[in-house]
């Protein structure tokens, strides 16, 4: 009597389960980084990718990737300058988000006098660039690691479970039949 011991249906049940896990994963992690607004541009976010390999003997090997970049993000602490950040860069920036953006131009709180819009976006260039340095700017959230180990991984671990322990009842009731008759 030839006993089954790893059923080829469960190996492709387990299979289907964590290709279908890995697809849920990814997107929830693009979606919680996008969330967390880890970064402006989207290329940290569009690198997220992941792949399954799986093995001979039945194991299964999941496999995400993402930028550095992106883990850099979930790292970081509160950044403290030690100089004033660079005021042209932070006058270009205000100039691609448009004066009106702005609610208030330094130096000029009480005036109807209008300035140009270079000299402005000059002002709140430097009164950002000196917050900035007073202050640091915020920690971002982690995007990775609490989703990941938390419910992802949770549910993963779940899935895994409930796929094995169907199979290997099917396998115990194949094994118990085939010994019976």
């Amino acid at each position: 009597m030839a006993v089954k011991e790893l059923s080829a249906e469960m190996v492709e049940e387990l299979q289907d389960a964590v290709a279908a896990w890995l697809q849920m994963a990814i997107v929830k992690m693009k979606k919680n980084a996008a969330d967390k607004k880890l970064n402006n541009t989207g290329e940290s976010i569009q690198s997220i990718a992941g792949r399954m390999v799986s093995m001979d003997d039945g194991q299964i090997e999941v496999l995400i990737d993402f930028k550095n970049s992106a883990r850099f993000a979930d790292y970081r602490k509160n950044v403290q300058y030690s100089k004033l950040p660079p005021v042209d860069l932070l006058t270009e920036w205000v100039l691609s988000k448009g004066i009106g953006k702005f609610k208030y131009i330094p130096g000029y709180k009480n005036s109807n006098k209008r300035l140009v819009d270079t000299v402005a976006a000059r002002r709140i260039a430097w009164g950002v660039a000196v917050k900035r340095y007073e202050k640091g700017f915020g920690r971002r959230k982690p995007w990775f690691a609490k989703l990941m180990y938390g419910p992802l991984i949770a549910q993963l671990i779940q899935t895994s479970i409930d796929v094995i322990g169907t199979s290997s009842t099917k396998l115990f009731d194949y094994n118990l039949d085939k010994e019976i008759g």
